[in-house]
């Protein structure tokens, strides 16, 4: 019988293999749902920060603040950077920017649905402004495993876009 000898390009072929197998393991594992945040927003982690999932390929980011209250509510916070290099205009949801669904992660069961709001005030803005929505508060959890999604639609230069956040919470009774 013939020894299989490793060398250098070998490995590399073996542990990109794995690697594929692992990821691929790993979206099977998570039903399809993934979460942008990279902490869970838990009694031990009460402050997280999110980037968006989706990066609309327009001069404008999107971030995400949440805070897990001490009466098991959350507190959601949308800030957009523009980063363009002209002064210009976003339309965004009056007040908070944000709309949001909460969904009992046992059993996908939808608490709080989505509003569905659409963009309505202008917010004038030049280079490198930050803008910053009005903090919205959800209503009380009850103790269990949830996850909230985001989602803050903005037009820019006649076109619709939209920034998504997930972000998994744990409340414990």
């Amino acid at each position: 019988m013939k020894r299989i000898k490793f060398n250098g390009s070998k490995f590399i072929i073996v542990f990109f293999i794995v690697f594929v197998i692992v990821g691929a393991a790993n979206v099977l594992m998570s039903d399809g749902k993934m979460n942008t945040s990279e902490y869970v927003l838990s009694e031990t982690q009460k402050d997280v920060v999110s980037r968006s999932e989706t990066q609309p390929k327009i001069p404008v980011g999107g971030l995400l603040t949440s805070q897990l209250t001490d009466d098991n509510r959350v507190s959601l916070t949308a800030k957009l950077r523009y980063s363009g290099d002209e002064n210009s205009a976003i339309k965004v949801i009056k007040d908070e920017m944000l709309d949001y669904q909460i969904t009992k992660h046992e059993s996908d069961e939808v608490v709080v649905p989505f509003q569905s709001d659409a963009p309505t005030v202008e917010e004038e803005v030049s280079p490198k402004d930050v803008i910053e929505g009005e903090s919205e508060l959800t209503e009380e959890l009850d103790p269990g495993v949830y996850q909230i999604e985001v989602n803050v639609p903005i037009e820019y230069e006649g076109e619709k876009e939209r920034f998504l956040f997930r972000i998994p919470v744990e409340v414990q009774p």
